[in-house]
């Protein structure tokens, strides 16, 4: 067996009408990991449990989500707090690629519906 068979990637993007997190934030990450990921996991044929990584946020430091997350077979992993070095390779070898991607498309899709 090769562990990439049971990797799955899933980037999830949550905007908020402040720059900092906030309580709404924090709602729309609740209901967001608690329904719509659990409907998108059973959806896709992922078994459970599963681990979700994520950095340490007073968002995701919650003991109602990481309770509600833990009952529906998801399991919340913090990363300790500046842990750069060990999400460095990840950022380099994905997210820039990822993030340079995005915006080209997004470029295009606005171009092509006149925004």
């Amino acid at each position: 067996m090769h562990v990439a068979g049971y990797v799955y990637l899933f980037v999830c993007f949550i905007v908020a009408n402040s720059p900092l997190l906030n309580n709404s934030s924090f709602e729309l990450l609740y209901e967001y990991l608690v329904n719509g990921f659990q409907r998108w996991l059973k959806s896709s044929g992922i078994k459970l449990p599963v681990i979700v990584f994520a950095d340490w946020h007073e968002t995701r430091c919650n003991y109602y989500l990481a309770t509600a997350l833990n009952k529906a077979g998801i399991h919340l992993f913090g990363l300790i707090p500046n842990a750069t070095q060990m999400v460095q390779p990840l950022d380099l070898s994905f997210f820039k690629p990822f993030k340079v991607e995005y915006k080209r498309r997004a470029e295009a899709w606005r171009r092509e519906n006149g925004m």
